[in-house]
């Protein structure tokens, strides 16, 4: 099961203990980028303004700051943060970091 919420690891301990052997992946990206992107496309999210870049980015920082904090608690073995700008740079070694986060073949 995937999903790509951009907020559901706010949630990360909740669905740990409802499903104790899945794992997390926190995918990071710059704010900055998140934040063009959503107003740009005019993605409506709750909370968010089409036009207020900087009440977003303490959103978006206050949201992140408490993924974060989730996927810690979660120790690595259950959560991994993934860098965005690292897969897009360096995709074939962040793919395979995952994939062995995931015990998955490559």
């Amino acid at each position: 099961l995937c999903d790509k919420d951009p907020f559901v690891l706010k949630y990360s301990a909740d669905l740990s203990a409802m499903f104790p052997h899945a794992k997390f992946l926190l995918l990071i990206r710059d704010a900055r980028a998140v934040l063009h992107s959503i107003m740009t496309r005019q993605v409506t999210i709750t909370g968010f303004s089409l036009t207020a870049f900087r009440q977003n980015l303490k959103l978006w920082n206050q949201g992140i700051e408490k993924m974060v904090d989730q996927c810690l608690q979660l120790t690595q073995k259950k959560c991994m943060m993934v860098y965005y700008e690292q897969l897009v740079l360096q995709p074939t070694v962040t793919i395979q970091n995952i994939l062995q986060f995931l015990n998955l073949s490559w």
